[in-house]
Parts: C-alpha cells; sequence; structure tokens
C-alpha cells in the first residue's frame, strides 16, 4: 500500500465523508490496496465500509518473495497481486532453508510459521507488512515433539489473533497443545492423555478447541476427534463400503488420507493413487462421518503430501500436487489442473491453471504450502 507518505495522509483528511463514501466502494479489489486514503488515519473509516467484506478468498494462493497468486472461485480466475517485499523476502531466506524445521499456517492476511530450530514464531501481515517474532516461553519445553500449527482469528472487534501448536506426545501417550494469545500475549500448555496408535502422516487440524487427525495400524484407517477442554475423545471409522471397494488400492498402491479444517468445517480426505488415475474421497466429520463425495483428479501424478512443504520428484520439472481448503471449496491442484469440491452444491469442477511461469516460480522458488488468503476477514490487524 502506498500510505508511506505524511502529505498524503494529510490530503486525505480535507475529503467529505460523503465523497469518500461514494468513492471508496468504486475501487475494485486489489486495486484498493494502492488508494492513498488507506492510510492508518482512515483504517476506523476504510473497514465500516461493507465493500471490505465483498473482496474476493483466494484458494489456493501461492507466495512467492514479492507477491501472491491466488484462485478466485466466483469469477474462476486467477488474481495476481504485489506484497510488501522486504518482510516476504526475508520469509523466503529464512523458511526455505528449512523446510522440515518450519510450519506454516495463513488465517485471513495473517502469516504465520513456526520454527523449531530458532524456537519462535513468526507472525506477518501480507497486506501491510508488519511483522513480529515471537521467542517460545517456559510452556514450549518439549523438544522432541514436532507441532503442528495453525492460526485462529479471534474476533473482529477484538482484533487479536491466537496461534495453536499441537502435536501428538507419543512419549507419553497423550495430546499436548501450546497457545499463544494476542490479547494478553501470553503462552498456555495443555496436555490430554489418549491411547494413540501409529500416525498414519503428519496432517492434523484444530478447530474449537479440538485436535482432528487419521492413525491407522495397517488396517481401517481411524478419525480421532480430542476436545483440550472437555477431555473427550471421539473415535470413528471410515466406512466399510470405502475398503470393500478399495482394499486392492490400499495393499497395492500409495494411499494418502489426512484431515483438514476447511472453514467452520472439518474434512476428511482420502486420495488413492493409482497406476492411471487418482481417486479422491470427501468425508465431513459432524457428529458422525457424512460421505461428500468421490472423484477422478484430472492428473494421474500425485506427489506425496508433508505439511508446510512440498515433494518433488525426481525430475526437476515436475511441480508438486497437493489439497488445501477454505470456507467453501476443497482443493485438489497439479501441475495444470485445479480440481475443486463446493462444500455447499455437493459439486465438483475442473479449473486450469493459469499463469504456469508464475506458478512455476511460486512452487520452487518459495516452497511454501498454499493457502486460502481471506483478505476481507482481518486486513488492518496488528501483529
Amino acid at each position: 500500500m502506498d500510505a508511506s507518505s505524511s502529505e498524503a495522509e494529510e490530503a486525505t483528511v480535507s475529503l467529505p465523508d460523503d465523497l469518500l463514501d461514494n468513492i471508496i466502494p468504486r475501487f475494485p479489489f486489489p486495486y484498493i490496496l494502492t488508494a492513498r486514503m488507506l492510510s492508518r488515519k482512515w483504517r476506523s473509516k476504510f473497514e465500516s465500509f461493507a465493500r471490505c467484506k465483498e473482496w474476493p478468498a483466494l484458494c489456493p494462493t501461492f507466495i512467492t518473495s514479492n507477491y501472491l497468486l491466488g484462485f478466485d472461485r466466483v469469477m474462476f480466475n486467477w488474481i495476481k497481486m504485489g506484497l510488501k517485499a522486504d518482510s516476504v523476502l526475508r520469509i523466503e531466506l529464512e523458511w526455505t532453508r528449512r523446510l522440515r524445521e518450519t510450519r506454516r499456517a495463513m488465517q485471513g492476511v495473517l502469516l504465520c510459521g513456526n520454527d523449531s530450530i530458532t524456537r519462535s514464531i513468526t507472525i506477518i501481515n501480507l497486506l501491510t507488512g508488519a511483522r513480529r517474532t515471537i521467542p517460545y516461553s517456559h510452556a514450549v519445553d518439549h523438544d522432541f515433539l514436532d507441532y503442528s500449527l495453525d492460526i485462529v482469528y479471534v474476533s473482529p472487534e477484538f482484533d487479536k489473533y491466537q496461534v495453536v501448536l499441537y502435536a501428538i506426545d507419543i512419549h507419553n501417550h497423550g495430546l499436548r497443545r501450546i497457545l499463544y494469545d494476542s490479547r494478553s500475549s501470553t503462552w498456555s500448555s495443555r496436555y490430554l492423555s489418549v491411547r494413540t496408535l501409529d500416525v498414519s502422516h503428519p496432517f492434523f487440524a484444530y478447530l474449537d478447541g479440538s485436535m482432528y487427525y487419521t492413525e491407522s495400524q495397517g488396517g481401517p484407517v481411524l478419525l480421532v476427534e480430542a476436545n483440550f477442554d472437555s477431555g473427550y475423545v471421539r473415535q470413528a471409522m471410515i466406512p466399510y463400503d470405502f475398503y470393500d471397494r478399495m482394499i486392492w488400492t490400499v495393499s497395492g498402491c500409495p494411499f494418502h488420507t489426512g484431515v483438514m479444517r476447511c472453514g467452520s468445517r472439518i474434512v476428511v480426505f482420502i486420495l488413492s493413487q493409482e497406476p492411471t488415475k487418482t481417486m479422491a474421497y470427501l468425508y465431513e466429520v459432524t457428529t458422525q462421518l457424512v460421505h461428500l463425495g468421490v472423484v477422478t483428479l484430472s492428473e494421474s501424478a500425485l506427489t506425496d503430501f508433508t505439511e508446510g512443504d512440498f515433494e518433488f520428484r525426481n525430475d526437476p520439472a515436475a511441480h508438486p500436487a497437493g489439497v488445501v481448503g477454505d470456507n467453501h471449496c476443497i482443493y485438489f491442484y497439479g501441475r495444470f489442473y485445479l480440481t475443486s469440491y463446493d462444500l455447499e452444491s455437493n459439486t465438483w469442477n475442473s479449473h486450469p491453471i493459469q499463469f504456469a511461469n508464475d506458478y512455476r516460480e511460486a512452487s520452487h522458488r518459495l516452497r511454501i504450502c498454499p493457502v486460502s488468503f481471506e483478505p476481507r476477514l482481518n486486513p488492518f490487524i496488528e501483529v
């Protein structure tokens, strides 16, 4: 945003309110971000406009050192917008050197990284470039744990956020949650005793105090829900009819399963990679597992999934594939196509990935797991 000049800020002060009421809503996203009137002095004025709430949610979004590239599901097109280069460039230099030691998450415009080497979390507002690094407190004293990460936006009136680190504590046979609350600038830790089995992969999800993950010991995959506040633990088995159809695939081909948060939903995804095709199965977690649908993805070459970074094939020209979700859809993306499942209409769509060169740069220069970018949620939140 071009709001660094004090003269520009003073110039906006002289504009009548009724004129601003007519001008600001006319700026389309993302061009409105370059308007001089979006200075700090006009924060409360700007956020009162409904136009801000109409900004598109971009998912998946790829982030490079100086711009982001995101898909607008409503307009069925890709949006490219510049970022505060100084701040994001430092992300590239720091986080890509330690892919395995860094976990990343995003909520609204806030990008968060958890670095187990420096023992700190870093919060960045991608619109304003504001950046803050917060060292661990004594609550995060379990070096042997490989923490996953999520960032939870509290509420507009507080303009604050929570960062949640959570992990399966195999040594103590339970789960552990570390929470940082920006309202009080404090850390807290909570342990939950639960019988844990062999975790099939590093995909976890966190929503409303509960941790979700899948586990397996060579048989049926189980979904585990554990609530840190009540101590309640629930297990649900993937329906048997799935295994009746897929047992040969599970035993003979790569098989990936995971759970992720899509806005206020928890969705279990099951990917079965066969020699000529890849099948995707979706279940929504409510009081029970609800089967949403199954589809053959547009590409057969899906790579392995790891949280927070990509797995590349031996071929340097190959691009990663993965899965990401938002409030409305879950997306499976590959080298050339983006396949989406609409959680509201229960429909599947396939879209070509445009900006091939930009996508290649975003995939290789900054190997960050694609995220859901929602600038309308908290555009001016302070870190």
